[in-house]
């Protein structure tokens, strides 16, 4: 009865997904853009709000994480038999991990792509978008 529930779940997610996705090409494809301007539209538009979810629930992680390992580290004082060592090691890397892997992942893009501007950042493809809407409006 589960694996019904969850392939409901999934189905229909899958359908509001491909929805969502649908209505952005039929709408890009009225007016004059290009395929790549549809990629980066959705990318920007569409992922955006996804992205800051991700980085945020990362971050709420990893300090539970790190909250985690201090009440693990407790315990492994009161009672070293019960706990191993390790675990609230493994809970402060986790944690650590969870925290920085935004910057992470900035850093190693940095490294492979070259420089900020040329992977694009969110962020300025956040103003270039704002200012291209800005400019239209003005037209």
């Amino acid at each position: 009865m589960n694996k019904a529930k969850f392939l409901l779940k999934l189905i229909k997610s899958m359908l509001i997904l491909s929805f969502i996705l649908s209505v952005d090409f039929i709408m890009a494809s009225t007016s004059t853009e290009t395929i790549g301007d549809v990629a980066e539209n959705i990318s920007t538009t569409t992922f955006l709000p996804a992205v800051r979810l991700m980085i945020g629930i990362g971050f709420v992680s990893g300090i539970g994480f790190f909250i985690a390992a201090v009440f693990k580290l407790k315990q492994v004082k009161d009672n070293p038999t019960q706990v191993p060592v390790s675990t609230p090691f493994a809970f402060l890397i986790v944690g650590t991990l969870l925290v920085y892997l935004p910057t992470f992942f900035g850093y190693t893009a940095d490294t492979v792509f070259g420089s900020s501007t040329a992977r694009g950042d969110l962020a300025d493809q956040i103003k270039k978008i704002t200012s291209q809407k800005k400019e239209d409006q003005l037209d």
